[in-house]
This record gives C-alpha cells, sequence and structure tokens, in this order.
C-alpha cells in the first residue's frame, strides 16, 4: 500500500529540496538528518509522503524521536516549498501568517495576505523583500495546478 502510495504521489511532486541543504535553514539538527537518510529521506518530497497525514506525523514524530509540533512545521514548509518559486524563507512567512498548505494558499485573498507578511517580515526578518500582489498571485496560479497532498 506505501509503495503504491509513493509512485501515485510521486507523481504530484516536484523534485524538492535536498534537507541537507536547508537543514541550517528549518533547524533540523545533522544528527537528524543522518536518521532519515538512514530511512531513505533526504528531500523535502520523500519528507512530505511520510508525513501526509496526521497519523502519519504522529507516527514518524515517535519513530525518529521529534516533537509533533518540529514534524507539522517541516510538513507545512515541505507542502509550500512544492511550488515553484515558493522556497523555504517564503515558506517559512507564509507559515507565520497561517498559510501552512497549499490548499489555504489557493483559498488565501492576496489583499489580505500581503500586510500580513509584511508584518511578520518586520518581526521575523525572514527574507529582505516581501512578495508583491503579482508575485503571490503567480504562486496562487501554481498551486491550482498542484495536487494536495497533505491530509
Amino acid at each position: 500500500m506505501k509503495i503504491l502510495m509513493f509512485f501515485f504521489c510521486f507523481s504530484l511532486l516536484s523534485a524538492g529540496y535536498h534537507l541537507e541543504d536547508i537543514s541550517d535553514i528549518l533547524d533540523i539538527k545533522v544528527e537528524t538528518i543522518e536518521l532519515l537518510k538512514e530511512s531513505d529521506i533526504k528531500t523535502t518530497d520523500q519528507f512530505l509522503l511520510e508525513n501526509q497525514t496526521s497519523r502519519m506525523r504522529v507516527d514518524f514524530s515517535k519513530k525518529f524521536k521529534l516533537s509533533l509540533e518540529k514534524v507539522q512545521y517541516w510538513t507545512s514548509l515541505c507542502d509550500l516549498m512544492r511550488i515553484n518559486g515558493i522556497g523555504p524563507t517564503t515558506a517559512m512567512l507564509f507559515y507565520q501568517v497561517n498559510i501552512r498548505s497549499i490548499s489555504k494558499l489557493k483559498k488565501a485573498e492576496i489583499k489580505e495576505l500581503l500586510p500580513k507578511l509584511e508584518e511578520a517580515n518586520k518581526i521575523y526578518k525572514f527574507t529582505p523583500f516581501i512578495p508583491d500582489e503579482g508575485q503571490i498571485q503567480s504562486w496562487k496560479e501554481r498551486a491550482e495546478r498542484v495536487d494536495v497532498v497533505l491530509k
């Protein structure tokens, strides 16, 4: 069953980021990266496939001795980073304004989202430039073409 789910979902995902390359940004410890590699979880897409449902996230957190909060956070970021042009820092910015999945991005009202992004970035200083209305619209359009993976 898991193998079938993997092949079905793999076609829905981008190539993803190597977790090792973004571990500093996402605050993933080297030891955790090594444990994930041993389980053949090396990319954001592989991480997302292992954590699609609430139950899977709970089991994953227990298996790897990680806080459920951290697993949920990383899963949200991995989902958002499937959109071409959304990298780790932009995903973290979206997370802070409660856009924690592609589904939520699809539903977001740009005019309401922009001031929230500006305020969050003043506090967290994720990026030197806030995405503008056109960029967010482009990401929303791309999100419409990406299948929902998180449940």
